[in-house]
């Protein structure tokens, strides 16, 4: 059977209530795609409002997934560059020693707890700055075109921009190398090549709208460089276009 069923707060699942978990063991999949995140690096601090609830989305409900659903069943976690080592990004065995946010650490904890636990058939997908067409004004894109009014000032960090359409594609072509039948993987799933947030802004908004801190945002990596572990993929400007 190859019929997909999406569980999510749209559909009226309240991911903190715990039959949230007893409601994905009942449909006994084959497949667990964790997509549900706990938005971004503000929502994530520790004097946000939406702090706890960041982190039980990224850390608490994909540990309890990992643990209660049975070893054959295969599980897709979805994690951050954030984690990456700056030094070497390319390499998804590598971790930042130094994570730079909460929601880093957050991401970094959940990681660290799925890899350890070693049970199989689980995966960790590292992803670099989303974007598409699923809440695209949430996206880097987005905010920057819902500001569009007045001139706005941009850090110097390099990002991977990611389509999300992309890599729903690349990740269900590469099912059969995500999974290792006696220990969890970590991947990482972007573009090749990467972009700086300030020069991504002038080619969305054009450079009169746009200037730069001619400095770092201190809360995110300064260098984001993925890659794909999967297959040699296009350099972000093709799959931007």
């Amino acid at each position: 059977d190859s019929s997909a069923i999406l569980l999510s707060k749209s559909e009226g699942l309240n991911f903190k209530d715990l039959i949230t978990f007893d409601t994905v063991k009942d449909l006994a999949p084959d497949y667990v795609w964790v997509s549900v995140g706990g938005g971004s690096v503000n929502e994530a601090k520790l004097d946000s409002p939406s702090h706890e609830n960041a982190k039980y989305l990224n850390q608490t409900l994909p540990i309890t997934l990992n643990y209660d659903l049975p070893a054959k069943t295969k599980i897709i976690f979805f994690s951050t560059d954030y984690c990456a080592d700056e030094e070497r990004p390319h390499d998804p065995e590598s971790y930042t020693s130094s994570p730079k946010s909460e929601y880093a650490r957050q991401k970094l904890e959940m990681e660290h707890k799925i890899m350890n636990a070693g049970i199989p058939n689980r995966a960790i997908i590292r992803v670099g700055s989303l974007y598409g067409f699923h809440k695209p004004w949430k996206t880097l894109p987005g905010k920057l075109l819902n500001n569009s009014n007045k001139i706005i000032e941009l850090p110097d960090n390099f990002i991977t921009p990611t389509p999300t359409r992309w890599l729903a594609f690349v990740l269900s072509q590469s099912l059969e190398v995500l999974f290792d039948p006696e220990v969890p993987k970590l991947h990482h799933c972007a573009p090749m090549e990467n972009i700086s947030v300030f020069t991504l802004g002038k080619l969305i908004l054009g450079p009169e709208r746009v200037k730069s801190k001619n400095g770092f945002d201190k809360e995110r990596p300064q260098v984001s460089k993925l890659g794909c572990s999967f297959l040699e993929t296009d350099p972000w400007e093709v799959l931007w276009e």
